[in-house]
């Protein structure tokens, strides 16, 4: 009888364990997201563009005219994981926040820290202004 109770806990903890990594990729597909670089205000819109090939998970960001692929996207500890190269190397671990949302910090190798959030529920950014508009209500300085 023990030995049954044993083997009974041993498959619920092994079922318990088991969902959380299944539930461990994102769906091939549009997503939506932000970004908040280390010195900007608020954060902006962007897209992402998930695909794969075979089991290995790319992913696109998006905004405006740009796009950037961050580099060995995965999940380590049930955070999504990767690295992108704008100038300094930017490592990113964002981890889970609500149903397929994921938001972390960015760290570039001087220190500098951002914010980038992925996520399928548009109304989470649905407020946010996307590049274009950072870009065009920038006020920049006229060289």
């Amino acid at each position: 009888m023990r030995r049954v109770f044993f083997l009974a806990l041993l498959a619920i903890a092994a079922g318990m364990l088991s969902t959380p990594l299944y539930a461990q990729t994102l769906e091939a597909g549009n997503w939506f997201g932000s970004m908040q670089p280390p010195e900007t205000p608020e954060p902006f819109r962007i897209g992402y563009e998930v695909s794969y090939d075979g089991d290995v998970m790319r992913i696109v960001a998006l905004g405006g005219d740009n796009s950037l692929v961050l580099n060995e996207a995965r999940f380590e500890n049930g955070n999504l994981v990767y690295w992108f190269q704008p100038g300094p190397r930017v490592d990113c671990v964002l981890e889970p926040d609500g149903k397929d949302t994921y938001a972390g910090d960015c760290s570039d190798t001087d220190g500098a820290t951002g914010q980038m959030m992925i996520t399928r529920e548009e109304s989470r950014v649905a407020g946010l202004k996307s590049v274009e508009e950072m870009e065009g209500g920038g006020g920049g300085a006229d060289h």
